[in-house]
């Protein structure tokens, strides 16, 4: 019962560890959809160097803000580049979001503080990761799920112990 407790009590402080990045496409479409995924993947891997001092969600936090007219610059920039006129808009807020697995790793449902960036209208399925720690990135990307698994039966959340043990490596 105590160790239930004690993971319970980590799951309740879980949104003041994480930061997070929401990208929601303009439409359903597959072009558009395609595009979010582009996105993601230069977002990803272009951002590295701005949260590479971060040693806190509260850290990650602070430098989006202080770089959201970069972000959206370089996230317009790409989407002019692939031919689209869509608008991007950038913000920090909080964005609830479902419970989610990364690997071996579940994240309750909650409010977490996130990066958003709207393509265009925001109309369209999302995609979201963990920025902080850095979960969006490497082999676990692939276990990152949109909008559209929220209810399949095949991929139920799972709580799990791995969670508590891995953010005691993490934060100690």
């Amino acid at each position: 019962m105590g160790s239930f407790s004690a993971f319970a009590g980590e799951c309740e402080d879980m949104p003041n560890r994480l930061f997070r990045m929401h990208i929601l496409a303009n439409s359903d479409s597959s072009e558009d959809q395609e595009l979010k995924y582009s996105l993601r993947d230069f977002l990803s891997e272009d951002m590295q160097y701005i949260f590479e001092g971060c040693s806190t969600a509260e850290d990650a936090k602070k430098v989006a803000k202080e770089n959201l007219r970069e972000i959206a610059r370089k996230a317009q920039s790409f989407v002019c580049d692939k031919g689209y006129d869509y608008k991007i808009t950038a913000s920090v807020e909080k964005v609830f979001f479902t419970t989610r697995r990364y690997g071996s790793v579940t994240v309750p449902a909650g409010e977490y503080d996130a990066l958003r960036i709207l393509i265009g209208e925001g109309e369209g399925r999302n995609w979201w990761c963990v920025m902080f720690p850095p979960l969006c990135l490497g082999a676990v990307e692939e276990y990152v799920y949109n909008s559209a698994d929220i209810d399949d039966p095949e991929r139920p959340p799972e709580i799990k112990f791995a969670l508590f043990e891995w953010l005691k490596k993490v934060f100690g």
